[in-house]
Formats: structure tokens, C-alpha cells, sequence
């Protein structure tokens, strides 16, 4: 079983102090599975054009976890906008949002083991805000 929970309150990013926290979501990849996606747990971020940064966090060392940001796009098949790979606690990368589209992560565990974690999008305060 496949579990999500919304978060819209946001850890303070030391590094992106002129950034908030767009939107915050739990994510849990039960053991006998490898994969969660957040657009089929109705997780999707909203995001304002422009500059954004999205992080993936993962609360076990092992397995790793591997990333991919979508962006859903209406009558095709949804876009890849970002990747992160071998993940084992956090990592981060910045990507440019475009339209009103929602994105959404798509998590892979390297084994069936089960893992948690959490992934977020953060925006300049003077785009988000």
C-alpha cells in the first residue's frame, strides 16, 4: 500500500532564504513495492512561472531512491522537467515552472525494502509571494 499525506507547512531552507515553500508532501513506499507517484496520490504542486528548486528527501540511507519531477500536460503524455538519482537522505535541484501546469514527483525505491521520505518545491518569495 501506497500512503501520501499533504503538508503545506514548510521547513526553513537555510540555503534558500529568499525562497518559500511552495507545497510539502509525505511520500511511503511500503516493502513488496518500488515506486510511489504523487500525481496518483493527488499530490501535485502549483507553482508560479519561474524559477523553482525541488528537493526529495528519503529517511533511509538504504535503499536509495531515485527521482523524477512531471509537469502534467493536458491531451499528451506528461513531461519530465527534472531527475535526481541515488538518493540517500537529501538532495535538491532547480528547474524552471512554466504555465499554470501542476507537477508532480514520481519516486523509485532501488529495492523492495520499503522506504519514506518527503519532497518539496520551493519559489522565490517575490515569484510565490
Amino acid at each position: 500500500m501506497i500512503v501520501a499525506m499533504a503538508m503545506m507547512v514548510c521547513m526553513a531552507v537555510p540555503a534558500l532564504a529568499a525562497s518559500v515553500c511552495v507545497g510539502t508532501y509525505d511520500w511511503r513506499i511500503e516493502s513488496g513495492s518500488t515506486k510511489w507517484n504523487g500525481k496518483d496520490n493527488s499530490c501535485l504542486f502549483g507553482l508560479y512561472v519561474g524559477d523553482a528548486t525541488w528537493e526529495v528527501q528519503n529517511d533511509k540511507t538504504s535503499p536509495s531512491v531515485s527521482a523524477e519531477l512531471m509537469k502534467v500536460v493536458k491531451w499528451l503524455p506528461d513531461k519530465e522537467v527534472a531527475r535526481m538519482s541515488t538518493i540517500t537522505s537529501s538532495r535538491s535541484t532547480d528547474f524552471v515552472a512554466g504555465d499554470d501546469a501542476g507537477y508532480y514527483a514520481v519516486i523509485h525505491a532501488s529495492n523492495n525494502r520499503g522506504t519514506s521520505g518527503s519532497t518539496s518545491v520551493y519559489q522565490d518569495s517575490k515569484i510565490a509571494g
